[in-house]
Order: structure tokens, then sequence, then C-alpha cells
């Protein structure tokens, strides 16, 4: 299957996020979920990506400052807060490697509006791993400005 930037991948058979079609590829559908959680700006819609074991470490700039592990409420409730007086306009996905079954990883771009009303091109960097047949976040990181 060929990707964008024509980079060659396998896909995997691990599970798709709960609520997507059984034939879709479960890490594109991961990826279109984080993007419509941020640009619609509902933190709930993340509730599929986020474990049910364990945390996400998380290295934000733009949309924290936040730097640490953190449970899927506090995930969650760090979008809401930034979506209190930020937003993001756009979540583009510019690859995915998901040819090892043990995770996956997603590069993304984000137009960012910050706290403080100022436009940004924010990366995104996002690891997956699978969790009872189905993919979930481990790490959130903005690649820069």
């Amino acid at each position: 299957m060929v990707r964008m930037f024509g980079f060659a991948v396998a896909m995997v058979t691990v599970g798709a996020v709960a609520g997507a079609p059984a034939d879709a590829d479960p890490v594109r559908v991961a990826a279109r979920l984080f993007g419509q959680a941020f640009v619609r700006a509902e933190p709930a819609l993340l509730a599929p990506l986020l474990p049910k074991e364990g945390k996400v470490r998380m290295h934000l700039g733009c949309l924290g400052p936040e730097s640490g592990v953190f449970s899927p409420a506090q995930v969650q409730a760090l979008l809401r807060d930034f979506l209190l007086s930020g937003a993001v306009r756009s979540f583009d996905v510019l690859r995915i490697d998901d040819a090892d079954p043990r995770f996956a990883w997603i590069l993304g771009r984000a137009t960012v509006k910050d706290r403080e009303g100022r436009l940004h091109q924010v990366g995104f960097h996002l690891t997956l791993r699978p969790e009872n047949g189905h993919w979930v976040l481990e790490e959130i990181r903005e690649t820069g400005r």
C-alpha cells in the first residue's frame, strides 16, 4: 500500500478504533480521530484512543506547556483547558508508519491558534500501541513550530 509522499508501508491487522468500519486502516482511522478531536474542539472524541491500562506521555509546547505522563482523564482535561482560549484550525497527516505490529507512529502538522491568538504551524509525532485489539496513544509530542 502506498502512502503519502510515496512511502510504502504494510497494513497491520491488530484492530481498529472502536466504531470504525471493519475494513478501514486502523492507524489511519486513529490519526483522523485524533485530528477531529482537536479541530472540532471535542476532547471526548479522544476516548477510543486513550489507554485503559497505563498513561500517555505528552510533550506539548504550543498546546501546553505540559510535559509528563498523564491519565486518560488528564489528557482530555488538558485539551479542554487549551481549547478555552486556543484552537486547532487544521490537522493533516503527513506520514504513517505501521509496519511493526508492536507500535505505530503518525507524523502530522496542525495549524494552531495559541492562547494569545497567534497562528503557528505545529508538528505532531504520535506513537500508538495495541491494547485489547485496537490502537491507543502512547505518546503525543509536539515537534516544533
